[in-house]
Order: structure tokens, then C-alpha cells, then sequence
């Protein structure tokens, strides 16, 4: 019984030790997107979640935990306007590297209105942005 409770207790060890390490982005190497042209923003990190910008439709808002200013980025991926690299997928990708303009909107339907869910910017051209699956 006392070797069970041991074993017990050095895997909760390890589980927190470990959690700790991972919550910590700051201490992963900073992902580096190429510079984009026309005044673009660099990020790259992961996808979160999306929200669908019902009053802006097919727009949609990817939240983005930027690991390079360890920051929630939310991005509005235009389709048509935003150049996406490999999978094709940005709001099913698990990782995105790329550029972003200051300039989107996203609007949300919140009865008879629309609000705006002011976010970040939109995902660049200049180069584009990389998915993974």
C-alpha cells in the first residue's frame, strides 16, 4: 500500500513539474515568421478556437496564442483576401505562421444588431500564412 501511495505521489510530481514547464511559453523557442512587406506583423503560434463573424460572413475570428509576444492574437481570416500556404485550412489547423495587417473587422450578431469583436488584424499576403493539419 505504501509503495501504491508513493508511485501515486511521484507521478502527481511529475504531471505538476511538467504542467509547469508547459504553461510557461516564454521559455519555447519564439517562433519567426520572414518579414512581410507592406507594413505586415509576424506571429505564429497556436489556434485556440473560432468564432464566425455572423455579420461579416464568411469571415472568421482565430484566436492565436502567439508564442513570439505570448500574447492571444484574434485574426480575422478573410477568405479570398487572406493567402493561406499547405493545408489550405486555417480554421482546422493546429499551428500558424505568418503576417498580418492592422487593419479587420469582425462583427457578431447579437439580436437585431451587430457588434464589433475588435480584433487584432488580418492574416497578411505578403508572404501569406503556413498551416498545419
Amino acid at each position: 500500500m505504501k509503495l501504491i501511495i508513493s508511485l501515486l505521489i511521484l507521478i502527481s510530481a511529475i504531471i505538476a513539474g511538467a504542467a509547469a514547464v508547459l504553461t510557461n511559453f516564454s521559455d519555447f523557442p519564439q517562433a519567426q515568421a520572414q518579414g512581410g512587406g507592406g507594413g505586415e506583423t509576424p506571429f505564429g503560434g497556436m489556434r485556440m478556437f473560432n468564432i464566425n463573424c455572423t455579420c461579416d460572413s464568411p469571415n472568421k475570428l482565430l484566436y492565436i496564442q502567439d508564442y513570439a509576444s505570448n500574447q492571444m492574437l484574434k485574426l480575422v481570416y478573410k477568405q479570398g483576401t487572406s493567402k493561406i500556404y499547405d493545408h489550405q485550412n486555417p480554421t482546422g489547423a493546429t499551428y500558424l505562421l505568418g503576417t498580418y495587417t492592422s487593419n479587420a473587422q469582425c462583427r457578431l450578431r447579437v439580436g437585431k444588431k451587430c457588434i464589433s469583436l475588435s480584433p487584432d488584424g488580418q492574416l497578411g499576403s505578403q508572404p501569406g500564412t503556413g498551416t498545419s493539419q
